[in-house]
């Protein structure tokens, strides 16, 4: 075949022969090539590693989450004994009965007319009054959030292991051998103390002492300490409504009287030393059932043959033969 009749074969021997790439040119463009293909690389090895980076930051708060779960919850021990009851009391929203245990953890919850007298595990007794919601924490640590209670505790042995503490939104009080009201309104922490003492502490602050006879009102901004109501005062009166019960039969009037002026707040004062012992000596029969301490105490010593005066804060109780003699 001849060149006229193959255009193409012409056109390729007509053209320039080929360039040689210029080596420096190919040396550039190889790394070019190469940087992008190690930038590649790079960018797949941190896309592996922020990908295994998550799935272990996932694993661990599943295998977090497991823990907890399947972590066996503190057993729960005895707090205190239900021993009196008034209305309807709950316990996590169940109706409490006497000789009932409640343990550490439980709510306590006295609703609109309860009340409730419980034996301590560590020892005393706490009542709570009707409105109250408090929540054993240990068998020392009484929560309360709302409405007030009542301690009495026995003095205390060991610094380390108070009997027991109330913990309120303003404060702890810890008790140092007392009887002792605690009252949650809704915005201040009230301590009232009967006998003995108590220290309430506040976060980076000094404790406050609050002796017989002295209460505290504590509210956010600021912590007043004055003078209580006497240890007879009415305003005591709520805690002779849930008293324990205490059976006469049997018992000296002495031991009675020692009682019922623990009860009612009033000092009992012999006159003489022959009517201490008469007291000591007579044996009562019958009991005080269902008689508020105030009518119960009188109610022994009118069957006492003892003479009696009962005023505001004091029973002065003198012999029969005293009397006839100063008259």
């Amino acid at each position: 075949m001849s060149d006229s009749r193959d255009p193409i074969g012409m056109l390729l021997r007509s053209a320039d022969p080929p360039l040689e790439p210029d080596a420096a040119r190919m040396e550039r463009a190889m790394g070019v090539v190469h940087g992008e293909w190690q930038s590649m690389l790079e960018s797949r090895r941190r896309a592996r590693r922020s990908w295994f980076a998550a799935a272990a930051c996932v694993l661990l708060a599943v295998l977090a989450g497991l823990i907890v779960v399947f972590r066996p919850a503190a057993p729960a021990v005895t707090a205190a004994t239900a021993v009196r009851l008034q209305g309807d009391v709950l316990v996590d929203a169940q109706r409490l009965t006497i000789g009932q245990l409640v343990r550490s953890q439980q709510e306590i919850d006295t609703g609109h007319s309860g009340r409730v007298l419980l034996d301590l595990a560590s020892g005393g007794r706490v009542r709570i009054d009707s409105g109250s919601l408090a929540r054993w924490v240990s068998p020392r640590e009484l929560s309360l959030t709302r409405g007030r209670l009542y301690a009495e505790t026995t003095e205390r042995r060991d610094e380390r292991t108070p009997q027991l503490i109330v913990t309120t939104p303003f404060g702890i009080v810890r008790h140092v051998g007392t009887r002792f009201e605690v009252q949650i309104s809704s915005d201040r922490t009230r301590v009232r103390v009967r006998e003995g003492a108590v220290d309430f502490e506040r976060k980076s602050k000094p404790p406050i002492r609050v002796a017989t006879g002295q209460q505290l009102s504590v509210s956010a901004n600021d912590a007043v300490l004055a003078t209580g109501p006497g240890s007879a005062d009415a305003q005591w009166a709520w805690t002779r409504e849930i008293s324990p019960a205490f059976v006469i039969e049997g018992r000296p009037l002495a031991e009675a009287l020692d009682w019922l002026s623990r009860e009612t707040g009033l000092e009992v004062v012999y006159g003489d030393e022959q009517a201490r012992s008469q007291a000591r000596a007579l044996i009562l029969r019958g009991n005080v059932d269902g008689l508020d301490t105030r009518d119960a105490l009188r109610a022994v010593l009118a069957g006492s043959g003892l003479n009696f005066q009962v005023s505001a804060d004091r029973v002065d109780i003198r012999s029969s033969r005293a009397e006839s003699g100063r008259e």
